[in-house]
């Protein structure tokens, strides 16, 4: 038997990772949903009887030794997973962690520094990546463009009545996504802010443009105010335009589409639905690929991807949009690296 376990029982976990848990349970045969765990007894009791658990607790270090799973996964908000994660990590328990893994380069290397000591997997949540839209994307630019021939990403992440006073942790899904389609490290970003104070503390517009270390040049332009919610990304190259509209959240591009041109003529188009025929909110935003990557890949004892430390740049523009830096480069982080005790 192979048995699994959730960490947080909110309303992110119930919409999409409890419904990807269940349909990775119904079709992989032998697959045990072992526990889940909340802080609140009652959340966590009725995560259980909707997906299908066979316990609850309200204490994760209880559920650990009570069941030894082979796998956690755990949907924390963020600025949880850096206290909670060790707990699984510290037990050599593969763990698939909601993103952001932290909230700070510092806890992102407190985590990195605890994988070193007790060698546990961790894959890191980032379910765009795992989009049926993004990964067919990724497979087209894989066969058709070299990292080094791609001349600009442009990612727009627009929202309609987002006031959080910190946007930084949904925007680091497209500074992720950017990263994925470009297959190359950032090299320099430039930070372009535009403060909507009126709206509420920390509500901004931000334009973040910049290179990649293949070359390539980037835009990311997150509007959390706008009209319409939605999220497109394009990719150029010579003769070569790549343009995604990704199903997120209902939105009116919903189920998304792909479109690939080659010296202005179309060469292909999809419409999500082709990709996704149920249709369903968690399959079409890849929570339902990326459970079952982690869980076969934990079966079969391959790598975890993206990993924690894939996960390093995006975390450290995350951070550098919410403490509104101006200007980042690699050199930095290299810097930064070089001053790092070792494990």
């Amino acid at each position: 038997m192979f048995t699994i376990c959730n960490v947080g029982c909110g309303r992110h976990a119930r919409g999409y990772h409890g419904p990807s848990q269940r349909k990775y349970q119904q079709s992989h045969p032998g697959t045990v949903l072992a526990a889940c765990c909340d802080s609140d007894e009652e959340r966590a009791r009725a995560y259980r009887d909707e997906f299908g658990f066979a316990r609850s607790y309200k204490r994760i270090e209880e559920m650990l030794e009570q069941e030894n799973p082979d796998a956690v996964c755990m949907v924390l908000p963020p600025g949880n997973i850096v206290a909670a994660a060790p707990e699984v990590m510290r037990r050599n328990i593969p763990v698939l962690v909601e993103k952001p893994p932290a909230l700070t380069e510092h806890e992102l290397e407190q985590l990195l520094a605890c994988q070193a000591c007790h060698g546990a997997g961790v894959q890191v949540a980032f379910n765009r990546r795992y989009a049926p839209l993004m990964a067919e994307a990724r497979r087209i630019l894989e066969e058709q463009l070299r990292p080094e021939d791609a001349l600009q990403i442009n990612y727009e992440m627009i929202r309609n009545n987002r006031l959080d006073p910190d946007f930084s942790t949904t925007a680091i899904h497209a500074i992720d996504g950017a990263l994925f389609l470009a297959r190359s490290p950032y090299r320099r970003a430039e930070f372009h802010y535009h403060e909507l104070a009126s709206l509420g503390q920390g509500v901004a517009g931000l334009s973040l443009t910049g290179e990649f270390c293949c070359g390539t040049r980037f835009r990311c332009n997150f509007q959390p105010t706008a009209g319409a919610t939605f999220e497109r990304v394009v990719v150029h190259g010579m003769d070569f335009t790549l343009s995604v509209h990704l199903p997120m959240w209902g939105g009116f591009d919903s189920p998304g589409c792909l479109q690939y041109w080659q010296d202005d003529k179309l060469i292909r188009e999809i419409s999500g639905a082709e990709l996704c025929p149920s249709g369903a909110d968690f399959e079409q935003a890849g929570f339902y690929a990326e459970t079952e990557a982690f869980l076969d890949n934990v079966r079969a004892g391959q790598p975890l991807e993206p990993s924690l430390y894939e996960c390093r740049q995006p975390v450290i523009l995350m951070e550098a949009f919410r403490n509104r830096e101006k200007y980042w480069s690699s050199r930095q982080e290299s810097v930064r690296a070089e001053t790092l005790p070792t494990t």
